[in-house]
C-alpha cells in the first residue's frame, strides 16, 4: 500500500512538472512573436527614422522621384513591360514549335533525299554561334 502511494506523489509530482513546463512553452509561443515584430518595429521604423531625421539621403531622393512620377507615366511603363515579356514569351514559344517541328520535317526530308544537306541552323531554328 505504500507503494502505491509513493507511485501516486511521484505521479503528481511529475503531472505538476508537465504543466509548468506546459505552461512555459505556451507563454513563449505568444511572446516570441510579439517579440519578432516589436524588434521588427524598433530597429525597422523607429531607429531608422531617428537616425536619418533631418539629414538629405539618398531615401530622399528616391522618395521623391516617385512622388513626382504621373499616372500616364506609370501606366506607359507597365505597357512597355508588358509588351517585353509579351515578345520574349512569343520569341520562346515559336523557337520551342520550330524545335518540335524541325526533327519531323528533318525525318520526311531524309526519305525523299538522302544526300540532302543541311542549312547549319540549330533545332530551335537559330544561326550557330560559330557563324556569327
Amino acid at each position: 500500500m505504500a507503494t502505491d502511494l509513493q507511485r501516486r506523489k511521484l505521479e503528481l509530482k511529475y503531472q505538476l512538472r508537465f504543466r509548468l513546463i506546459e505552461a512555459i512553452s505556451k507563454a513563449l509561443d505568444q511572446l516570441i512573436p510579439g517579440a519578432v515584430i516589436l524588434t521588427i518595429v524598433y530597429f525597422g521604423i523607429y531607429r531608422t527614422a531617428h537616425e536619418l531625421a533631418g539629414r538629405e539621403t539618398f531615401a530622399t531622393l528616391g522618395i521623391s522621384l516617385l512622388a513626382d512620377v504621373k499616372p500616364d507615366e506609370i501606366i506607359a511603363y507597365v505597357a512597355a513591360i508588358v509588351g517585353w515579356i509579351f515578345g520574349v514569351n512569343a520569341l520562346r514559344l515559336r523557337r520551342n514549335s520550330t524545335e518540335r517541328l524541325t526533327i519531323r520535317i528533318q525525318e520526311l526530308e531524309q526519305r525523299i533525299d538522302p544526300n540532302r544537306t543541311t542549312s547549319g541552323l540549330t533545332p530551335r531554328g537559330q544561326t550557330p554561334p560559330e557563324d556569327q
